[in-house]
């Protein structure tokens, strides 16, 4: 940003106003993005996740199966990868890259295993760390 701050015999001294530049996004400004990316994938996961749950009745191992490989896989895969590429503050940057690797990890262990999906002690140290990097509870993964 360029403003002027000083006029003398009709010559304009002007400043660069470099405060800010190089230090990223604000904290707030990263969760905002990143939990709206979380919120967006979890929100296809959910609405699929009622399709195989409508009628009253526990899906078959087939059904919970078919449903970790044709939505939640590829949300998830989405959602880390977008993810990384947000630009976090300096103070996130370690934590969100952890959160990442993390979840990219149980990502491969669902395509390894499906079945994972169903207990929710299988994501309890990823939803930590994402609580504990300051993103929602859309961030969290797995079943409630």
């Amino acid at each position: 940003m360029v403003r002027p701050v000083l006029r003398r015999g009709g010559a304009l001294v002007v400043v660069l106003a470099l405060a800010g530049c190089g230090s990223g996004p604000s904290r707030e400004d990263f969760l905002q993005e990143a939990n709206a990316v979380c919120a967006q994938h979890r929100e296809t996961i959910e609405a699929a996740a009622s399709q195989v749950l409508a009628g009253g009745s526990l899906p078959s191992p087939e059904q919970f199966g078919r449903l970790t490989m044709q939505t939640i896989v590829p949300e998830l895969t989405a959602q880390f990868r977008e993810l990384g590429e947000l630009e976090a503050p300096e103070d996130l940057t370690d934590d969100v890259e952890a959160y990442v690797a993390q979840g990219e990890g149980v990502v491969a262990q669902l395509k390894q295993d499906p079945s994972l999906i169903a207990d929710a002690a299988n994501f309890t140290e990823l939803n930590e760390k994402a609580t504990q990097t300051g993103l929602s509870d859309a961030c969290s993964v797995g079943p409630e």
